[in-house]
């Protein structure tokens, strides 16, 4: 995951591969774009180094007992098993099973992210796998400043007027082949925030539009609107809860209405490439959750879960990210551990 092994992989695919790319793998690349925008906006260093600092943070206070503690252990398992499959995958020499690894690489990178914030979630004593629930939970979290601005971004509003927050206004279109600096990060980022509301805003309609209960209708006939003006489109929208990172990972679920990773297998992109960015984004995605989640269980006590893990997890990837990043914060503050060290 370090910066020189990423930057090698894309140069050499700028200077190479991309100068044969053929049309067919435009969109494949531009998704691609899309999750390496989605990475490299991400501030690693200040903001990253200094969670301890944001006002959400702070105010992070749950009551823990030993349901909560319990259920947090087993969700953060889950994220750390499939993190740890998901980093697997790119280690392999070999390069045509991680260019055909995406019907599994895609899904991990999304549900380890899904069960650190099912984690996060059984801190309230929530204990749902409903992606619908969790994803407004978070949308409502993410809207109060639960992330660092580089991950908490949004989009809200009308279809086809979308607003997007948290993002340095961007002049250029997002590039078809490859990112070419800062603003075209932020507009790939942008765009996958409107594409991912417009998405979600067409699924919705769908589900209303097929319920006659809910439908919206033509006030002479009694059927079913098929062409929808903006004021019905603001209905629609109108239930949906801001478009967040959360919705923008939840692009990589495989699923019989959700089939984008087919037309991905045989495109000509860096795969190698794209596998980096998903790591890292989980990577950062679940260190501030974790940041959140040793406050709830206190630094003794989120400690002694690490040591317990099974050995091709213990002092990985989870571990560096506590004595490296959470714990050096943690200490700055005049901060009291908890000892929740439930069976």
């Amino acid at each position: 995951m370090e910066n020189i092994e990423r930057n090698s992989v894309i140069k050499n695919y700028q200077s190479g591969k991309l100068t044969m790319m053929d049309a067919s793998s435009i969109p494949a690349q531009v998704f691609f774009n899309h999750f390496e925008a989605v990475y490299r906006n991400i501030d690693k260093g200040n903001q990253m180094n200094n969670l301890s600092s944001l006002p959400f943070w702070k105010k992070f206070k749950p009551f823990m007992n030993d349901n909560r503690v319990n259920y947090i252990k087993a969700m953060l398992l889950n994220a750390w098993n499939t993190e740890f499959s998901l980093r697997n995958v790119a280690k392999s020499p070999d390069t045509q099973f991680v260019n055909h690894s995406l019907h599994w690489t895609f899904p991990q990178a999304y549900f380890s992210i899904f069960y650190s914030t099912r984690a996060l979630m059984g801190t309230q004593g929530v204990y749902t796998s409903d992606e619908s629930v969790l994803s407004e939970r978070m949308a409502k979290w993410v809207e109060r400043g639960f992330y660092p601005s580089s991950l908490g971004y949004y989009s809200s509003g009308n279809y086809n007027d979308f607003k997007i927050h948290r993002l340095p206004e961007s002049e250029v279109q997002p590039s078809v082949d490859y990112l070419k600096g800062e603003e075209d990060v932020v507009s790939h980022v942008a765009q996958f925030l409107k594409t991912t509301r417009t998405l979600k805003a067409r699924k919705l309609r769908e589900v209303i539009q097929s319920n006659e209960d809910t439908a919206l209708k033509n006030k002479k006939t009694g059927d079913p609107i098929l062409k929808f003006s903006k004021q019905d489109w603001e209905k629609i929208t109108s239930q949906l809860p801001i478009t967040t990172v959360f919705d923008l990972l939840g692009r990589l679920k495989y699923s019989e209405s959700n089939r984008e990773i087919e037309r991905y297998l045989n495109a000509n992109i860096a795969f190698d490439a794209f596998h980096e960015s998903l790591i890292g984004i989980v990577y950062y995605i679940n260190l501030v959750h974790e940041m959140y989640l040793v406050k709830a269980l206190g630094i003794e006590a989120y400690q002694a879960l690490l040591n317990e893990l099974p050995a091709y997890l213990r002092n990985g990837f989870a571990s560096e990210r506590f004595t490296q990043i959470i714990k050096p914060q943690m200490l700055t503050k005049t901060y009291q551990t908890k000892k929740y060290l439930a069976a």
